[in-house]
């Protein structure tokens, strides 16, 4: 059972055609006074992705598939298991997209200077920019998104989750005090597998 405070480890899986693979990592505190049972926690994280990716999949090519999500309760060392993704099935927008490392870019920031989170979402659909920047269109479901994952969350289980960031070095969670969404087009380098989650 995840208890009050326990800290969360998900990482969201997708990919476009062969070679190409996206990845996310979300961190996300239990906030529930009770605690919660571990049986309700895949459940409870695949509605998670749904919501926050609905935001944001006109702007995601029709041929980005959503695949599986691993979650680890870091705090107890406990392995959740990886899970299908079943709320999501692929993005809905042209097939046309913008070079795969082309990102929109969400920022979680922190009362700490300089601890901040940042969130690169793509491939994005080549419609949504003009000139090398985005255009409203993207911006306002960037914003959706990035409300709708870093705000708390409360699964139709009636469980509640904070996203959180995590400091590195001390290994604290720290509140998200405001979100930023830009207009210029991020580049998210690529990684080898295993690498950089």
């Amino acid at each position: 059972m995840a208890i009050l405070d326990d800290i969360l480890k998900l990482v969201m899986s997708a990919h476009v055609g062969i070679g190409c693979t996206v990845q996310n990592v979300y961190w996300l505190r239990v906030a529930d006074l009770g605690g919660i049972d571990d049986a309700d926690i895949p459940d409870d994280m695949d509605e998670y992705i749904g919501l926050a990716y609905d935001e944001i999949a006109a702007v995601l090519p029709d041929n980005l598939v959503f695949d599986e999500f691993h979650v680890t309760n870091v705090t107890a060392d406990v392995d959740l298991g990886i899970h299908p993704i079943t709320s999501i099935d692929h993005g809905t927008g042209a097939a046309s997209f913008l070079p795969t490392g082309v990102a929109a870019l969400g920022r979680m920031r922190t009362d700490t200077p300089g601890h901040e989170g940042r969130k690169f979402i793509g491939p994005i659909d080549g419609a949504f920019q003009t000139d090398g920047t985005f255009i409203g269109d993207l911006l306002t479901v960037m914003a959706a998104y990035m409300l709708q994952a870093f705000t708390e969350f409360e699964s139709t289980g009636v469980n509640t989750y904070e996203p959180v960031i995590i400091d590195r070095k001390t290994d604290e969670a720290r509140p998200i005090t405001s979100l930023v969404v830009s207009n210029n087009p991020a580049y998210q380098r690529r990684r080898r597998v295993g690498r950089g989650v």
